[in-house]
């Protein structure tokens, strides 16, 4: 029955967009051609330290009334040297939205700490995505200040009761703050790999509490700090800790220090720079390197140059050069 409801969902959601509409929908895409150099890549297991991947978006946004919207994202994506060309609905949803505040529900990402450019605190960036998803959103008399509620009907087979979180935020001129909890109640594949082998049974709560603040004293210009801290999680939680986190030499809050600066003196050149505060084990996964700087350089409106430099740690490093076209 869930698998008829998610196909019935997805459907609605991808076909409405172009049967039901006020107007003509908006089309965009998004080209990427990455070519890295990284060192983490063990080539005594045949992996290459240099390839390349090509990676194509393209996302279809109706309004479908006064009030409601759908948007669906395809992508494509080729890596170099391999014959699979991964290819997937990478986004999907309607948007109500009132004065009260919105409902959007469908397959998407919901950014625990949206100043993040480069370096993700702890384990979790976002709100894994999920076969059908809602977030409430709802807006307060005082300017800036929000409430948000998600739920997660299906996060993982072995999840029945869902998924839920609370997250509030506030922006004023120069400064913001958001705050988020999350009840995961699930798994990630590693973890799931893990229970079966170790014969653990289905996947326990996964509490996260994360934070992301910023300040912008011009325009362009932010510092901010970010950061997941999964240390709320009991003993009965230690096989998700110790096989992900512990693992990646994440213990608790994982701050990132970061800057950016777009258009640097009314110039093209974009620029960030990020540190993780807590302490990497030697071996590290990619997703959790220690520093990154990165820069980005617009030749036109829709085309740029973009590098990014990791400090992955025991002296590696992961560079990444990409050509970037946006229509």
């Amino acid at each position: 029955m869930k698998k008829i409801f998610v196909l019935l969902i997805s459907t609605l959601l991808v076909f409405s967009i172009t049967l039901v509409s006020m107007g003509a929908p908006t089309i965009k895409g998004d080209f990427r051609y990455d070519m890295y150099d990284d060192e983490s890549q063990d080539e005594s297991k045949g992996k290459d330290q240099s390839y390349a991947t090509a990676d194509l978006r393209i996302s279809v946004q109706d309004k479908l009334s006064d009030s409601l919207t759908a948007f669906a994202k395809f992508r494509a994506r080729h890596q170099k040297n391999d014959d699979d060309t991964d290819f997937d609905i990478n986004e999907y949803y309607v948007n109500y939205k009132e004065s009260w505040g919105s409902v959007k529900a469908g397959y998407y990402e919901y950014k625990f700490t949206p100043s993040r450019v480069l370096l993700k605190s702890g384990y979790y960036h976002v709100w894994p995505k999920v076969d059908v998803m809602a977030a409430t959103t709802f807006n307060t008399p005082v300017n800036g200040l929000a409430f948000d509620l998600m739920f997660q009907p299906y996060a993982q087979e072995e999840m029945d009761d869902g998924a839920y979180g609370l997250s509030t935020s506030y922006n004023a001129d120069k400064w913001g703050i958001k705050l988020t909890y999350a009840d995961l109640k699930k798994a990630d594949e590693a973890v799931a790999e893990y229970n079966k082998i170790y014969n653990k049974g289905s996947a326990d709560d996964a509490d996260v509490f994360a934070f992301d603040i910023y300040y912008t004293p011009i325009k362009g210009m932010k510092f901010f700090v970010d950061a997941v801290d999964y240390s709320s999680n009991d003993e009965s939680n230690a096989a998700i800790a110790d096989s992900v986190f512990d693992d990646n030499g994440i213990d608790g809050l994982d701050p990132v220090l970061g800057f950016q600066w777009k258009a640097i003196g009314g110039s093209k050149l974009d620029f960030s720079l990020e540190r993780a505060l807590n302490p990497r084990f030697e071996d590290t996964d990619k997703e959790y390197d220690g520093s990154a700087i990165g820069a980005k350089y617009h030749l036109s409106k829709q085309t740029s140059i973009e590098f990014e430099h990791y400090v992955i740690g025991d002296d590696q490093t992961k560079n990444m050069l990409r050509l970037r076209y946006k229509f």
